[in-house]
């Protein structure tokens, strides 16, 4: 996990695919925001990205 919070630190910004709910494949950049407890947590609005995320 030491090695995964490193790489984060050093390139915050990743990007995450995911399909919309259109049915297309959609891309997004996220910002690493914190490690806690094994667990990593990313930045990101409650609107259509939160909705394809919790599908």
């Amino acid at each position: 996990m030491n090695e995964v919070v490193q790489f984060l630190n050093e390139s915050p910004i990743v990007y995450f695919s995911t399909i919309g709910v259109d049915g297309k494949p959609k891309v997004r950049p996220f910002q690493f925001m914190l490690a806690e407890e094994g667990k990593v947590f990313f930045c990101t609005s409650n609107q259509s990205v939160h909705k394809n995320l919790s599908l």
